[in-house]
């Protein structure tokens, strides 16, 4: 899928070279039979030339500066456990954490909060990512809790031309959930943050391979859950699963569900 992608895009840009190299073959054909044109394309022609003299290496100049700084940043987590894991893995990882926060605040009283984990391990099975990232988004308790009711996310999302990802009853329902729980919102809230910051901190069709930005996000989970006393996801058999769920990006696709340790 990505190498289709980046396909796309290559034939995309030797379109467009193409066509600037035809506009100028036709505007310097138009030059010599009108010479006064000359007197006003040539400042622009000037300027484009400095441009491709000197402009451009000052943005290769930077090109390789990013690249230099990506590389850095790989080999500064290439010795992180997660670092060959899969996106699915790691997000799965950290929803297992959520999962031990969760049986660590309300023990087995966990019916209210499943449909909400269903829609978070949906991203261990699909390939609509941005379906994903959407829903997820608007279940966090950041959007939930903005709003005094569905029909002022309705009409926000309309004014910004977006759309509701939710249903009036999902959302409703959310609400209730997190308005009984607000002593304990600040751990909730940022566990879930680090479900959805391993999967978009680095994410797009140009993503880089192991996305190591994307890391940190495991460690702040993991230091949450130590500074709350909460442990870590211990179901050995979930764990190496994960453990050997490698892959440069997402990965193949898997069956969540049987990993959880509520659903």
């Amino acid at each position: 899928m990505k190498n289709r992608k980046e396909l796309r895009i290559k034939i995309i840009g030797l379109v467009l070279c193409l066509l600037l190299i035809i506009a100028t073959i036709l505007l310097l054909a138009l030059i010599c039979q009108h010479p006064w044109l000359l007197f006003f394309v040539g400042p622009p022609s000037v300027y484009a030339l400095y441009r491709s003299c000197f402009g451009s290496s000052e943005e290769r100049k930077q090109a390789r500066e990013r690249k230099v700084a990506i590389k850095a940043e790989r080999r500064q987590w290439q010795n992180h456990r997660f670092f060959p894991i899969s996106k699915r893995g790691r997000a799965a990882y950290l929803i297992l954490c959520f999962e031990e926060a969760l049986k660590f605040y309300y023990g087995e009283d966990l019916d209210c909060w499943k449909w909400l984990l269903g829609e978070l391990w949906k991203i261990a099975s699909t390939w609509d990512i941005d379906g994903w990232v959407g829903r997820v988004c608007n279940a966090s308790p950041e959007t939930v809790l903005e709003y005094h009711s569905y029909q002022d996310w309705e009409e926000h999302t309309k004014k910004v031309g977006s759309w509701c990802n939710l249903s009036e009853e999902e959302f409703v329902s959310l609400q209730q959930l997190y308005h009984q729980n607000k002593p304990l919102f600040p751990v909730i809230y940022e566990l879930y943050e680090t479900i959805l910051d391993v999967i978009t901190l680095d994410w797009g069709d140009l993503e880089d391979p192991n996305t190591p930005s994307a890391l940190p996000a495991i460690d702040a989970a993991e230091k949450i859950l130590t500074e709350q006393n909460i442990p870590l996801p211990h179901n050995q058999q979930a764990m190496n699963f994960l453990m050997h769920h490698h892959d440069k990006h997402y990965g193949k696709p898997f069956d969540g569900i049987q990993l959880s340790s509520i659903l």
